[in-house]
C-alpha cells in the first residue's frame, strides 16, 4: 500500500467491510506512521532518501563522517535534470532553507533557467553547515555534472550568502545578489 492515501485506505475498508466499524483517520496514519518506521529499520531518513536515490538512478554524491558514520553531505540531481542543465547552464540560481528539517541543516536548491524563462529544478543539496568549505564541495558537484560538456554557468543568483560567493569556482561567472530570496 505505498503512496494510499489513508483517506484512501479508509474508503478502501469500507467498501470492503461496511459491517465493521471503521478506523479513526489518526488510527492509520498511527499505524502507517508504525509500518513506515519498521521498513526504515535502523536508517535516518537522510540514508532512506539517499537509498530512494540510488533506486531512482539519480545523480548522486555523498558524504560520511568516518568517526560518527553520519551522512553529512548529500548532492542529487534527476538525470532528465541534469541533461537540462547540459542544454542550457547559462543561468544557476541557488538558495538554501535552513533549520526546515529534522538535522537543522541548510537544503539548497538550485534551479536552472531555459531561453524561454522557463524554471528547472537542476539538484538539490543538504551540507552541515553554509560555509565556504561545504559550499565548495556544492559548486565541484555541479561542475561535475558539466565536466561532460565543459560548459559553465554565466550568470549565477544567490542572496549574497558569503559562503557560496567565496567559493564561486566558474570563471567568467557575474554573481547576483538578490535579497528577499
Amino acid at each position: 500500500m505505498v503512496g494510499v492515501l489513508p483517506r484512501d485506505i479508509k474508503n478502501g475498508l469500507h467498501l470492503k467491510t461496511p459491517e465493521k466499524p471503521q478506523p479513526s483517520s489518526i488510527q492509520l496514519y498511527n499505524e502507517t506512521r508504525k509500518i513506515r518506521k519498521e521498513v526504515r529499520v535502523e536508517i535516518n531518513t537522510a540514508q532512506q532518501m539517499l537509498a530512494l536515490a540510488v533506486e531512482a538512478k539519480y545523480v548522486h554524491w555523498h558524504e560520511i563522517d568516518s568517526e560518527s558514520k553520519e551522512l553529512t553531505h548529500i548532492f542529487m540531481a534527476h538525470p532528465d535534470s541534469v541533461k537540462l542543465f547540459r542544454a542550457y547552464p547559462y543561468v544557476a540560481i541557488m538558495d538554501s532553507t535552513y533549520k526546515t528539517n529534522t538535522y537543522k541543516n541548510p537544503l539548497i536548491e538550485m534551479v536552472g533557467v531555459t531561453p524561454t524563462g522557463s524554471s528547472f529544478l537542476i539538484a538539490c543539496s543538504m551540507i552541515p553547515t553554509e560555509s565556504e568549505e561545504n559550499y565548495k564541495w556544492l559548486l565541484k558537484k555541479l561542475a561535475d555534472i558539466l565536466d561532460v560538456t565543459g560548459a559553465s554557468p554565466s550568470v549565477f543568483v544567490t542572496n549574497r550568502e558569503l559562503g557560496l560567493i567565496n567559493a564561486q569556482r566558474f570563471p567568467g561567472l557575474i554573481i547576483c545578489c538578490v535579497d528577499g530570496m
